[in-house]
């Protein structure tokens, strides 16, 4: 059986907004496909990891509850709140601050503390992707 493939090219090479509404307007055509390949094509190294980690969250919906805990332990530490925090807490965002990174994921977080992400964004309460889907998500510069 054939594989779909997408192909992304980025002309930006400052930020990732028009990534994200092009992942936004066909992550329900992809929901859709038992599989397929998506290729992300960029001059700009720095945004390719930023790429791989937007369309894991937002099309695979992989990592959502790790972001959302980040963004709550994020929170609390921005807050001066370090008695709410165990010393679990603290390595898990040691360890997620060097994972999310980049403007997207800041500007995530702001929208996220002002409970204003779009619906179609919001973290928490969106399933995984089908257990049976196969996708291929690769890039090149």
């Amino acid at each position: 059986m054939p594989v779909v493939t997408f192909t992304y090219i980025d002309p930006e090479r400052r930020n990732l907004g028009a990534y994200i509404a092009h992942l936004r307007t066909y992550r329900p055509l992809f929901r859709q496909l038992p599989g397929f390949q998506f290729l992300y094509i960029s001059t700009a190294a720095g945004l390719q990891k930023e790429a791989v980690e937007l369309f894991s969250l937002f099309v695979e919906g992989k990592g959502r509850r790790e972001l959302t805990r980040f963004f709550d332990l994020q929170t609390k530490w921005d807050k001066e709140q370090y008695r709410l925090l165990t010393e679990q807490d603290v390595i898990f965002l040691s360890d997620a601050r060097k994972r999310y990174t980049g403007e997207s994921i800041g500007t995530l977080y702001y929208l996220w503390r002002r409970n204003q992400l779009p619906e179609d964004l919001q973290i928490e309460g969106v399933s995984e992707s089908q257990p049976t889907q196969k996708i291929l998500f690769r890039r090149r510069g």
